[in-house]
């Protein structure tokens, strides 16, 4: 690698996944990811982050285990949003392995992992500020893996030192709330019908995909999906991609709890969890 180049590591689940950053005005977001202890390790994944030489982002997957993420540095897209995209892409790769990231907080009580979801500003940190940074699995993105009948929540190495982040630990997923202010705290429990289109549009990929700022192209190259961040058509997007994040979070309403939590800034709603 050249001078400038920098490699980090990240456990993803039960997975170790190595980043090669190209340019170092790259390591904006992912300089702070958490490193597993020691870089010799054999990773699953591997994924180049380069510079992308026209105004848009593409991902190239070489294989089931190795991809190319193109990301403009001429100010087309935020350097700071190379993390959001970055996670995205590794979900093309995560879903084969039962592995969705949704955007959200999550921590540990009584045996149970928590989580909570909902758009940026609404509360998800403010939430993992107040309870124990011994028991915090994610500030922001909540990393879930589906092993036989059951889901499980790891520790994300995507909050960097934030919070006191638990090296590789999992805790079964209990229930997952869609977090709203309000004046008053109260608890709405959510049927299935309900739960699954919120689960959905949490997901980072899916929000990726249909974020029209994003204008999402694909095509094909050798069986794999080459992705243009450019131009869009109705239509597009693999359905295949969709199949799978749907497939997964329509196991998930069967088997967890969900809710909407409407809450006060002073965070009182803990205790009742």
């Amino acid at each position: 690698m050249a001078a400038n180049n920098k490699t980090i590591y990240i456990s993803i689940a039960d997975l170790i996944c190595r980043i090669d950053i190209e340019n170092p005005y790259l390591t904006v977001d992912t300089e702070s990811n958490y490193t597993p202890p020691s870089s010799s390790v054999k990773a699953i994944l591997h994924i180049k982050i380069v510079d992308s030489k026209i105004q848009s982002t593409i991902f190239e997957m070489k294989s089931l285990r190795f991809g190319i993420l193109h990301y403009p540095t001429d100010g087309t897209y935020p350097l700071g949003g190379v993390s959001f995209v970055l996670k995205a892409f590794l979900e093309h790769f995560l879903l084969k392995k039962q592995i969705i990231l949704l955007h959200g907080s999550s921590y540990i009580k009584n045996n149970g992992a928590y989580v909570f979801c909902g758009p940026s500003g609404v509360g998800k940190s403010t939430v993992i500020n107040r309870v124990d940074p011994n028991q915090v699995l994610s500030g922001d993105t909540a990393v879930i893996k589906k092993i036989g009948k059951k889901f499980y929540v790891y520790s994300s190495p995507f909050d960097g030192n934030k919070h006191s982040i638990l090296q590789y630990r999992r805790q079964e997923l209990k229930k997952i709330f869609f977090l709203h202010q309000a004046k008053k705290n109260k608890f709405v429990e959510l049927d299935k019908n309900k739960a699954l289109p919120e689960v959905i549009k949490n997901d980072f990929l899916y929000q990726y995909l249909l974020n029209k700022k994003n204008k999402v192209e694909y095509s094909m190259s050798k069986g794999l999906p080459v992705v243009k961040t450019q131009t869009i058509k109705d239509g597009e997007i693999p359905r295949n991609l969709l199949k799978k994040i749907y497939s997964l979070c329509f196991q998930m309403v069967f088997i967890t709890g969900f809710a909407d939590l409407y809450f006060t800034k002073d965070i009182t709603f803990i205790k009742d969890i």
